[in-house]
């Protein structure tokens, strides 16, 4: 950063490049006694709530979870399953008696949800037994392979009850345990896999190492609060005041924004999202890295901004739509009494960016900024809130608001380190769920960035992302090459073609396409009469196609499939 950002804008900035774990606990030290930067005018500090016996009230979270659910019992997108490779000389009792004791200390590890008629609320539970399995592939010819192999039929088989057992983070709707633990171990060689909503917090997790002992009782501090705590902390400090002064502010900065954001897809939008999903990693080369950070200091920007403005310029490109909502997450931890517990506090917030008047790349840069840091002081508003607050158009295909994710984190993915032994990741079979239509997480670790695309498959195949995962490289490049270069000049999504100006103001079709591409369908003349084309690949779509043949009568020529950009000619 140069000294333009010592002022409070950029502060702001610098805040707004942190992970959300970090940007919380800066600005809860800023904010000092008052918790919000207003004296007097706070709600208490979070503290324990009475427990009488009755039940205490679910999360706004994990109300939204639990309707979820109940929509689509079978979906597994929020289910995050993990798998750890330890090797050395681990003493799995010891390591299965200290995942026990992390789980009496976490009411969340016991907690399963219930409705009573008119709430979802928290039930929590004395004990529960965390589900532990061993498997000896000593006498295997590959351990490894034989791990992995297990692993995903194990994944697979077991997908519905870990989602059940993941709803609250741990204990399952009925009470049932979890999350799942599952061993598999040949000499000097451990494998463990996980099935949870919530990251595994560590801290209390007894060294497991037959190489040093652990104390007979250790001793941990208490932990100040639960989460169910702060689930009536949340619905205390959300007063009717809070909350319309924030949806005021959401009503106005989200005031005409398009209910969908059109993406181009390889078949029509199913009439109800299944939540099936797959994943697509790719790593963002190091120079383009570096460029991106060059670029970050000398606009005034956040690296995450500068991303974030990528993307939103690359799925502008991609889907011909210039004013775009685009959600990312808050860490939600709003007290520091709050850090160490396990537990869902995640909350979403919305970004816009218009694209309209065909700005270079550095103006969409400082635009983003803008929404971003309006967004960030905004964020206390529940999703769920902001929803029902804003009632945009429901539709069982589509999620409400956006359909298209962004995270961004810059700190270290956490691990189990035991001493005696060295813990390394293992990769999961990707058969994971979605709970977008598209989602792009990038992190940055050690001079790299990683990113993963989580995507719905019932509308992308993987070649489709595979192939936006290089256009995104190819966008960002071109961005940091030259900051001004308009937004309507950028690459074109489909390989082989040259960029194509914007239309002229005005133009009936003013919204920018890339070459090849119609605004509308009704606009393309190139398929012939009674086909089926996509604007995307040129490919035609067969469930179209056919309705076009069967009832051709009944099917304007300028009319779309449902939720892609597939139409008669």
């Amino acid at each position: 950063m140069n000294e333009a950002t010592s002022g409070p804008s950029g502060l702001a900035e610098r805040l707004a490049a942190l992970s959300p774990q970090a940007r919380e606990l800066v600005l809860r030290r800023m904010r000092g006694p008052a918790g919000d930067g207003t004296a007097g005018t706070s709600p208490a500090d979070p503290r324990p709530a009475p427990r009488t016996g009755a039940p205490l009230p679910a999360s706004f979270a994990q109300e939204r979870l639990w309707l979820l659910d109940r929509l689509r019992p079978d979906s597994a997108a929020y289910v995050v399953s993990t798998a750890g490779r330890l090797r050395g000389d681990l003493d799995a009792d010891r390591l299965r008696a200290g995942l026990a004791d992390l789980t009496g200390r976490h009411e969340i590890l016991r907690t399963s949800l219930a409705w009573t008629g008119d709430r979802t609320v928290q039930i929590v539970h004395d004990s529960v037994a965390v589900p532990w399995e061993v498997t000896d592939l000593s006498d295997a010819p590959d351990p490894r392979a034989a791990a992995e192999r297990i692993l995903a039929r194990r994944r697979r088989a077991r997908l519905r009850s870990h989602r059940r057992a993941a709803l609250a983070g741990a204990a399952g709707a009925d009470g049932s345990a979890g999350p799942p633990v599952r061993r598999r171990h040949a000499p000097h060689d451990h494998r463990r896999v996980v099935g949870r909503r919530v990251p595994l917090r560590t801290g209390g997790l007894y060294t497991a190492s037959r190489d040093d002992p652990a104390p007979p009782d250790p001793v941990l501090p208490p932990l100040p609060l639960q989460y169910g705590d702060f689930a009536v902390w949340q619905r205390e400090r959300l007063t009717d005041d809070l909350v319309s002064e924030l949806a005021a502010f959401w009503k106005e900065e989200l005031a005409g924004a398009p209910d969908l954001l059109a993406l181009p897809t390889d078949r029509p939008r199913p009439r109800a999202r299944t939540g099936r999903g797959a994943r697509h990693e790719f790593e963002v080369p190091g120079d383009l890295l570096r460029a991106a950070r060059d670029l970050s200091g000398s606009t005034d920007v956040t690296l995450f901004m500068a991303l974030l403005a990528a993307f939103v310029a690359a799925l502008s490109r991609w889907s011909g739509q210039t004013d775009l909502v685009v959600g990312t997450p808050v860490a939600g931890r709003r007290h520091p009494d709050l850090e160490g517990l396990v537990g869902f506090f995640v909350n979403s917030v919305v970004v816009r960016a218009d694209v309209s008047d065909r700005p270079s790349f550095r103006q969409l840069l400082h635009r983003v900024r803008q929404r971003s840091l309006r967004a960030f002081e905004h964020q206390d508003l529940p999703f769920e809130k902001l929803v029902e607050h804003l009632a945009p158009t429901r539709d069982t295909a589509y999620n409400p608001l956006f359909q298209v994710n962004f995270g961004f984190g810059n700190v270290p993915q956490g691990h189990l380190d035991l001493p005696g032994t060295f813990a390394e990741p293992v990769t999961v079979p990707s058969d994971a769920g979605a709970k977008f239509d598209l989602s792009l997480y990038l992190n940055e670790h050690r001079g790299r960035l990683a990113g993963t695309f989580e995507y719905a498959t019932d509308i992308f195949d993987a070649e489709t992302i595979e192939g936006l995962a290089g256009y995104l490289v190819e966008v960002l490049a071109a961005v940091t090459a030259d900051p001004d270069l308009p937004v309507t000049q950028l690459p074109d999504p489909r390989p082989g073609t040259a960029p194509v100006s914007a239309p002229e103001a005005g133009d009936p079709d003013a919204e920018s396409a890339p070459s090849g591409w119609s605004t509308s369908p009704a606009s393309s003349s190139r398929a012939t009469a009674g086909s089926v084309t996509s604007h995307r690949s040129g490919r035609r779509c067969s469930a179209s196609r056919r309705s076009a043949r069967t009832t051709s009568s009944s099917i304007s020529a300028a009319a779309p499939c449902r939720g892609c950009w597939w139409s008669t000619g």
